[in-house]
């Protein structure tokens, strides 16, 4: 009878283990979307963003009036993408990246429209929790040398594990405008950070 109990239990630990595999197999975008914290997108309630995945999913506009009383609207929707736009000026990226056996990896992108493109990148596991990712896009002009380089926009991939940023030169009126104006740099997920892309 003992032996009988232990292996009941030993099926029930396993059942939970593949469930739990499996959960973390099948991690989309538009459920981690849903369950996005108020204070990371002030926004949209967690009902708007309901609907724009239920409007979508339907092949209908996927756009709602968010709370500042402008219109919000969810553009792309993959398993593991989405593109929202904020309103006129303001876009948000999301990507899921692989990390090694763990939790997906959350890729954030919002980025500011004008007067020039300029985004902030920030990572977080699969609950909304801070990742710290050792990838930062200020530092990249660092990297490259090029200090007059200052706006940095950074596009998720739809297609990949790949982030393409464009820098930007700034000059005030009263200086001549030479060379390149943007520098266009491109970094893959290697699972636990973004290396350039050769």
């Amino acid at each position: 009878m003992r032996t009988y109990i232990i292996r009941i239990m030993a099926i029930i630990v396993l059942l939970g283990s593949i469930g739990t595999d499996n959960a973390k197999a099948q991690a989309r975008i538009d459920t981690i979307f849903a369950n996005m914290p108020d204070s990371l997108l002030p926004y949209l309630t967690r009902n708007n963003r309901l609907d724009c995945i239920d409007f979508i999913q339907n092949n209908m506009k996927a756009e709602v009036e968010n709370l500042f009383g402008t219109k919000s609207e969810l553009v792309v929707l993959t398993d593991d993408y989405l593109q929202l736009r904020l309103n006129s000026i303001t876009t948000l990226e999301m990507k899921l990246l692989k990390s090694g056996g763990r939790d997906s990896v959350v890729c954030l992108s919002k980025t500011i429209l004008s007067p020039e493109p300029f985004s902030e990148l920030t990572f977080f596991d699969t609950h909304w929790n801070a990742m710290n990712v050792d990838f930062k896009l200020d530092k990249i002009i660092d990297l490259i040398g090029r200090s007059d380089y200052i706006m940095h926009e950074a596009r998720l991939s739809k297609d990949d594990e790949t982030v393409t940023v464009n820098m930007r030169r700034i000059f005030s009126k009263d200086r001549e405008l030479t060379g390149d104006t943007v520098k266009t740099l491109k970094y893959r997920w290697n699972g636990t950070t973004l290396e350039q892309k050769l």
